[in-house]
């Protein structure tokens, strides 16, 4: 299932639900961090893909896969790879945006900071394993207080 609409201004996004991507990063590192589940996870799995355009030049995809697990835990893992400036798929970005693929170290660390927080302050955090393995961004994209700021509207400071 996908879903495309024009937001506005400028935005647009599209989400592909419980749809596997060829794109996932075959990871030359993995971050993680363990956090308690609040409860017991969805016997299942489950796949997201987002992309996300705002004029002028801000341009995220980010994908994630969600796999239960029995245990008390929540495993956030994030896939670092290294990028380029290949375009292995049609975007929702201007053509003269340069778009990396890949998650790179300092996108990965806010990706995972940012999930571990937002994460945290929730009370529904289930069991099981979320690892984020499908990455590109523009160079204006990639700065760790936009992405911070587009998954938390509250405050300035990044974990």
């Amino acid at each position: 299932m996908m879903l495309k609409e024009n937001i506005g201004n400028f935005r647009k996004y599209r989400i592909w639900l419980d749809e596997r991507s060829s794109y996932a990063c075959g990871p030359e590192e993995v971050i993680s961090a363990t956090i308690p589940a609040t409860h017991i996870g969805i016997a299942d799995r489950h796949r997201i893909t987002m992309e996300l355009f705002m004029a002028p030049r801000y341009y995220a995809f980010l994908g994630f896969d969600y796999c239960y697990n029995i245990g008390n835990e929540l495993i956030v893992k994030v896939n670092v790879t290294s990028h380029s400036d290949d375009r292995t798929i049609e975007t929702l970005s201007l053509p003269s945006d340069q778009v990396h693929d890949g998650l790179s170290s300092e996108y990965a660390q806010t990706i995972l900071d940012t999930a571990v927080r937002v994460l945290g302050e929730s009370n529904n955090r289930p069991s099981g394993e979320l690892t984020f393995d499908i990455g590109k961004y523009s160079d204006h994209g990639s700065l760790q207080v936009r992405f911070f700021k587009g998954c938390r509207n509250t405050d300035q400071n990044v974990a």
